[in-house]
């Protein structure tokens, strides 16, 4: 997230604000993160009033900063069931369009969600922030 005092903080809030309006998306968006803050309270020993604490907020954020990712859809197969996701200065990544929540299209600015299946990094939740 940039800084409040960013010129940057402006195009931040409005993919959020696109993603709020959104309710599908965001309906699975917070069920995701209320899974996330849910598993990190009973992986650690919080006391009721610690998940208020900007110390359980940088939790949070350190524990899950790494496992997204932004993106601009690059191109998308439907026939075989995937698509390629683009990156400044990475590596495509390669998706299967039954990971995408919502629609998504060719050129779409995206947010893609990791998970680690033995050595391998896999996209899941891919999620359309136009």
């Amino acid at each position: 997230m940039p800084a409040f005092t960013s010129k940057k903080i402006d195009k931040y809030c409005e993919e959020l604000i696109c993603l709020l309006k959104d309710e599908n998306k965001a309906e699975k968006i917070f069920l995701f993160l209320t899974c996330k803050i849910a598993e990190t309270l009973q992986s650690e020993v919080y006391t009721k009033e610690a998940y208020r604490t900007k110390k359980f907020t940088d939790v949070l954020i350190n524990r899950y900063k790494d496992v997204y990712i932004r993106g601009t859809v690059k191109k998308i197969i439907p026939n075989n069931g995937y698509g390629y996701i683009e990156r400044k200065g990475a590596q495509d990544i390669k998706f299967k369009l039954e990971n995408t929540i919502g629609e998504i299209s060719e050129r779409d600015k995206v947010i893609v969600r990791f998970e680690q299946l033995n050595e391998k990094k896999i996209a899941t939740d891919i999620i359309s922030i136009n």
